[in-house]
């Protein structure tokens, strides 16, 4: 235990621990919540912009492999009954069943089809998705891997939906293909304006108020020294790497500003006992 003379410090306060404790739960709270908030904001379903999809029709176009749709799967949409010459991007991570598909039509008479799909390697089955350049839903039609049905487009909308924003981040990721290494720049990427403002604005306001503590005369000054300097380090580190995933990060950022109570609490009883 940390002791300092009676001219340096009163003695300890009794509540100090409960109050470091219960603002520590509070603030890993309130950081837990800013994070599910950021999250659901990220994956909230937006109508498709235009914008985003030129993006993606414009990569498929500088980098898709030249191939065909089969001529069963063009005729469910309505479209002649013979191959139709597509360039095609398609992706599968490893241990999934799905690929992953965006192909857009080659020559002046196919230019304007626009396909997303997703192929079940199992049994290869597929949901296929013809749109316009705006990106809205032509047609929709399902293959079991012998035949070929149209479907009403709002029975795979979500699917759909999903599709989209998985090219929409593989454009994005192929314009940008280096990690941000940098947390104050991934919050904005990843959880959009909430986690971009809040996560810099915990970070910065810890820092500071963590500056203003660093001179109080308090029982555990020692402790607290050491805390707030391992906070530095990790402060440091969001510059290069992601400290946002980091458990240990948020549990010294709401250690310190459980401390931060307890130390005001402590000036208060000081005062209080200096004026009696």
């Amino acid at each position: 235990m940390v002791r300092f003379s009676d001219s340096e410090t009163s003695r300890p306060d009794p509540i100090a621990l409960p109050a470091i404790t219960v603002l520590t739960f509070i603030v890993l709270s309130l950081v837990w919540i800013a994070k599910v908030g950021a999250s659901l904001e990220a994956t909230r379903n937006y109508p498709p912009s235009s914008a985003g999809i030129s993006s993606i029709l414009q990569w498929i176009k500088r980098t898709g492999k030249p191939t065909v749709m089969r001529a069963n799967v063009a005729e469910g949409f309505g479209l002649p009954n013979s191959d139709i010459p597509v360039l095609e991007r398609g992706f599968r991570a490893e241990g999934e069943r799905l690929t992953h598909v965006c192909a857009v039509g080659i020559g002046s008479a196919f230019e304007n089809l626009v396909f997303f799909s997703n192929v079940n390697e199992t049994d290869g089955s597929a949901m296929v998705w013809q749109t316009s350049n705006s990106g809205a839903v032509l047609s929709t039609v399902v293959f079991d891997g012998k035949v070929v049905e149209n479907v009403p487009n709002a029975q795979f909308s979500a699917e759909f939906r999903s599709e989209l924003k998985y090219f929409q981040r593989k454009a994005r990721s192929a314009n940008f293909p280096e990690d941000t290494h940098n947390s104050f720049l991934n919050a904005f990427m990843s959880g959009g304006w909430l986690a971009g403002i809040c996560y810099p604005a915990l970070v910065f306001t810890t820092f500071f108020i963590g500056l203003r503590y660093l001179q109080v005369r308090v029982p555990w000054q020692r402790a607290y020294i050491a805390v707030y300097a391992a906070y530095l380090g990790a402060l440091a580190e969001c510059f290069i790497i992601d400290t946002d995933h980091w458990r240990h990060f948020f549990l010294i950022i709401g250690t310190l500003w459980g401390m931060f109570a307890a130390a005001q609490i402590h000036i208060y009883r000081q005062q209080a006992d200096q004026v009696l």
